[in-house]
């Protein structure tokens, strides 16, 4: 029979979250794999956990041969008191996630996967750890948390940048966006006024203001000359064989959005985005703070006013903006990893726990 978790909490876990945990515990051991972390997980390991805050929970695990060689279970699964029903966690739900360190290192390394990188740099919030292994902490100081030496490094940051771009997408923002569609805006309705809101777009695109970022022009080929296809704003296309007026339409349409769009914020989901943003600019950084949990005093206070609906519409739209703008300002998100190197440290990891056993 399995002996419990041993906490290392301060705050001691509830005899319900107890139960979940022997239950992941049990799963994995079912599968001859090998328990590395096990750590509170969300709000909890962010440092923004607040009364309403449910609790959620990872425990990450080597497989063992058999587990490998049988493929029996999903490499990520989750248990909890809340599994049966559709409805949202809240206050005193407990959600545990299961995963293989395999999934983790490999989203990790191909493309900055968002729980990936949450879940490796889990371990560094001491407060939040129950359980670490520690051949699993050697590793992953030697192999993940200190670049550029690490071997485990993202090749590319397109799955964090993508999240980000994401939320922001869901919030049409004031500012460079704002401005840019405005001036086309006041452009089209000029044309038409002018009676020529039946003149086709291609006839007339050389004349708009086209800032290539939130107003720019589709080709149909990156190379010699191609033809021009259509004209994007803001995210939506418009072929160029469509009139000037139905442009004006949709241009219209989407300035009306935009207008209305802060009334309805989700606040949760915004900071989110602002967290993975901080996140992605600390993975990034040359200095000598990396990414490391929970957020000092200064972030998480910002992200706690955030997620509460603390800050006016005009602040998050200007929030959001920035760091579109910085997204903006680097072409390309390539990293120096590669999924090759990070399965040639993943091996070293198998090693080290299988030596060492349970």
């Amino acid at each position: 029979m399995s002996t419990p978790l041993t906490p290392r909490l301060k705050s001691p876990l509830s005899p319900s979250d107890n139960i979940y945990l022997q239950q992941a515990r049990a799963e994995v051991e079912e599968g001859g794999g090998t328990i590395v972390h096990v750590a509170r997980y969300g709000s909890h390991l962010y440092g923004l956990a607040t009364p309403n805050s449910d609790y959620d929970y990872v425990v990450v695990y080597v497989p063992g041969l058999k587990g490998i060689l049988s493929q029996a279970r999903k490499r990520a699964r989750n248990i909890g008191s809340n599994q049966a029903s559709r409805r949202k966690n809240g206050a005193g739900d407990v959600d545990v996630r299961i995963v293989d360190v395999a999934s983790l290192v490999i989203s990790y390394a191909r493309s900055a996967e968002m729980t990936a990188i949450d879940t490796l740099f889990a371990p560094t919030n001491s407060d939040a750890t129950i359980y670490l292994h520690p051949a699993y902490w050697g590793w992953l100081v030697a192999n993940v948390y200190w670049p550029p030496t690490a071997w485990v490094q993202p090749e590319s940051y397109s799955a964090m940048v993508g999240y980000i771009r994401h939320q922001l997408s869901r919030y049409q923002l004031n500012g460079t966006r704002a401005k840019a569609l405005g001036d086309l805006r006041q452009a089209l309705s000029e044309l038409v006024a002018d009676g020529r809101g039946n003149l086709k777009i291609r006839q007339v695109y050389g004349q708009l203001p086209i800032d290539g970022h939130y107003v720019s022009l589709e080709t149909a080929g990156s190379t010699g000359d191609p033809p021009v296809t259509a004209l994007a704003v803001a995210g939506k296309k418009m072929p160029v064989g469509s009139t000037v007026r139905r442009l004006n339409d949709m241009v219209n349409r989407l300035s009306t959005w935009i207008d209305s769009a802060g009334n309805d914020i989700d606040y949760k989901a915004v900071s989110h985005a602002v967290r993975a943003w901080m996140e992605l600019r600390m993975l990034r950084s040359q200095e000598p703070r990396r990414l490391s949990f929970p957020f000092n005093d200064a972030e998480a206070a910002e992200l706690v006013r955030l997620k509460q609906g603390g800050y006016s519409i005009d602040d998050v739209r200007n929030r959001l903006e920035g760091i579109l703008e910085e997204l903006n300002r680097e072409p390309a998100w390539d990293g120096a990893g590669s999924v090759a190197s990070a399965l040639s440290a993943l091996e070293l990891l198998y090693r080290d726990v299988w030596r060492c056993g349970k």
